[in-house]
This record gives structure tokens, C-alpha cells and sequence, in this order.
């Protein structure tokens, strides 16, 4: 009996979840006669296409299981790729402050499989500082930054943190 509990103590601190926050891909300039919709909402760049493939292609191996972005052209755009080669639905989410803490939640909360979170600069700090419960990310990311890929690990009830890069600058 005590074999069995250990053992099951061990499967339980073993399990791990690794959450991948990135901000959305390079987006197009809009052209002059855009829309305010347009240049509000534009689409990601022929090269945020080639970083989204990019990202992919990083996450292939990783048995994503889930994939959230907020309900831009540019940040679906980014997840898509990875969304259409796993099969997998892209879930949105509102990129304020009160939802972030509610997303953060809700992936703690479901602990199968590995996570892709895609929001823009202003958010992915927010959102990797909930997820890991404590100031890992200082500040806004710059405007001109699109390589980061912040590492959530979850294992059992501890989070840690792990920052990278992908795709080139």
C-alpha cells in the first residue's frame, strides 16, 4: 500500500505543462487609404507570415494541446499555423486586465496538455506574470520586439519561468 501511494505521489509531481506566451507576428502597414478598421486591425506582414510558420514549426514537437489569442486579425494569423498542423480550435480571449487574470485561471485550472498564448506587447507581460504568480516579465515588451517566447513550466503546483527567443529578430 505505501508502494502504491509513493508511486502515485511521484505520477502527481511528475506531470508537467509548459504554457508558451508570444506576442502576435510582424503586422502590414496599413496604406494610406486604409480605414480606421484597417489600420486598427491589420494583418500580420509577409514577414510575421514567415514567424508564424516559424513558430510552427518551434512548437510542432511540443503537444500543444490548447492555443488562445485575442480576436485580432494579427495574433489568430500567428496561432493559425500551429492551430491548423495540431488540429486544434483557436479559443479568444479580451486582452483586459480582468480577463487576463480569468484566462491565467482558466489554463491553471485545465493542466492537459501544453499551451500557446498569443496577445500583443502590452498584454504578454500581464499574462506571463499571472500565469507564474509573481513579476517575471517587467514591463510592456517594445513596439519593435516579436522573438519572444516566454516559457511557463508547470510542475505539479509550482511555476517557473524560462525566457527565449524564436524566429530571428
Amino acid at each position: 500500500m505505501k508502494l502504491l501511494v509513493f508511486v502515485a505521489l511521484i505520477a502527481l509531481t511528475s506531470c508537467s505543462q509548459k504554457i508558451y506566451v508570444v506576442r502576435h507576428a510582424e503586422k502590414a502597414t496599413p496604406a494610406v487609404n486604409a480605414t480606421q478598421a484597417e489600420k486598427s486591425n491589420p494583418d500580420l506582414s509577409t514577414e510575421g507570415n514567415v514567424r508564424a510558420v516559424v513558430l510552427q514549426q518551434r512548437l510542432s514537437s511540443q503537444k500543444v494541446k490548447s492555443i488562445y489569442s485575442t480576436n485580432y486579425k494579427r495574433t489568430i494569423q500567428t496561432a493559425t499555423p500551429l492551430a491548423n498542423s495540431n488540429k486544434i480550435p483557436i479559443v479568444t480571449y479580451h486582452a483586459s486586465m480582468d480577463s487576463i487574470v480569468s484566462l491565467a485561471n482558466r489554463v491553471k485550472s485545465n493542466k492537459k496538455g501544453n499551451v500557446l498564448i498569443v496577445g500583443h506587447s502590452n498584454t504578454i507581460d500581464n499574462i506571463t506574470n499571472a500565469l507564474v504568480g509573481e513579476k517575471v516579465v517587467a514591463a510592456d515588451i517594445p513596439e519593435t520586439d516579436y522573438d519572444n517566447l516566454f516559457i511557463i513550466i508547470r510542475k505539479g503546483k509550482k511555476y517557473s519561468f524560462k525566457a527565449g527567443k524564436y524566429g530571428g529578430k
